[in-house]
């Protein structure tokens, strides 16, 4: 599912998001979680995901997905309460993320749930890239 989501990034990115080795290595770590939201029409199947990790005062996530015939439909919103509640929980004062600047329709999405530009990064994994992009750093306090 979450590479299906991702797969509007096809356009500058060669493979996948994600796969199951890094789901697991990325579950096993300490402050690490991943919230879903399962599909009661497909058993095994999810219709949403994200993973988030705590770390003192900041929160990040990362891989929020929404299974594409399921989106427009609050999964992203309702995913992005979870995680704000679990960071607030966890002690952290703020949530940071990261987009792609070719992503343009992304920064006013999470605008309208409080998130503010903070900053620009060069990508990783620029051996998967097909044209040059950076992240734009996004936060919101807690």
């Amino acid at each position: 599912m979450t590479n299906a989501a991702y797969v509007v990034e096809s356009f500058f990115i060669k493979g996948t998001r994600t796969d199951v080795d890094e789901v697991r290595r990325l579950i096993a770590e300490p402050q690490s979680a991943f919230f879903v939201i399962d599909d009661p029409e497909r058993a095994g199947q999810l219709r949403a995901s994200v993973h988030v990790e705590t770390n003192g005062d900041a929160a990040y996530f990362a891989m929020l997905a929404v299974d594409p015939p399921h989106q427009r439909m609050g999964l992203a919103r309702l995913l992005l309460q979870v995680v704000e509640d679990h960071c607030r929980q966890a002690g952290c004062a703020r949530l940071e993320f990261d987009i792609i600047n070719l992503r343009t329709e992304l920064p006013a999405f999470y605008a309208r749930f409080g998130f503010l530009q903070v900053g620009t990064a060069a990508m990783g994994d620029r051996h998967k890239l097909k044209q040059p992009c950076y992240r734009i750093s996004m936060s919101k306090p807690l």
